[in-house]
């Protein structure tokens, strides 16, 4: 694995609104998920630095945050499913994340979901725009580190058959651990060839 593609990428921009919203020059991988979901720790393991905040409280990340590489942009999407205190602030985190993503701006989606936990109805909102708008998507499985082999092997079969109801356009689901690095490489490997094919 070329790390390498890695070692340069840096906070570029953070917006709080859709036209903030830095040029699109690049191939742009968006993480998606429930906040606490795990997508910072994902984003510390993929770059191997920490480079994104993480915290133990829902729906601390309520901007999108742009990273960008030579070849690449991942953008990282507040977290869905929490609720916030102002409604001036929930009005304008919802019209954030619609804009966004109703812009089919991102080439590719890493859709994360909790491997503690069944689909949430924001879940599955979430699977099925995707699937609808057929923006590319994967399926990546946080925390895995937390279940037993026997534990995650049913999880994995009950969300997969969870989201076969919804759709089955999506490219393939990951177990991951930022923890213990399972996967991490995998996860490497999967945006240096999107970036690559999208060019």
């Amino acid at each position: 694995m070329k790390e390498k593609e890695f070692e340069n990428i840096f906070l570029e921009k953070s917006i709080g609104e859709i036209n903030q919203i830095p040029a699109k020059t690049l191939t742009e991988i968006a993480l998606s998920g429930r906040s606490n979901v795990g997508k910072s720790s994902l984003l510390n393991s993929i770059i191997s630095k920490k480079i994104a905040y993480t915290s133990k409280n829902a729906g601390k990340t309520i901007l999108i945050n742009f990273y960008k590489a030579k070849n690449f942009r991942i953008a990282d999407v507040p977290g869905y499913g929490f609720s916030l205190k102002s409604r001036n602030e929930k009005t304008r985190f919802n019209k954030l994340t619609d804009e966004y993503f109703n812009s089919k701006r991102p080439d590719c989606v890493l859709q994360l979901i909790d491997s503690r936990h069944d689909l949430h109805d924001n879940d599955k909102q979430m699977i099925n725009f995707l699937s609808e708008t057929k923006i590319k998507f994967y399926i990546i499985l946080t925390k895995v580190d937390k279940l037993s082999n026997s534990q995650y092997e049913q999880f994995y079969l009950n969300l997969k058959s969870q989201i076969s109801i919804i759709s089955q356009n999506y490219s393939e689901i990951i177990g991951v651990s930022a923890k213990t690095g399972l996967n991490i490489n995998k996860i490497r490997s999967l945006i240096i060839s999107e970036a690559k094919n999208s060019r």
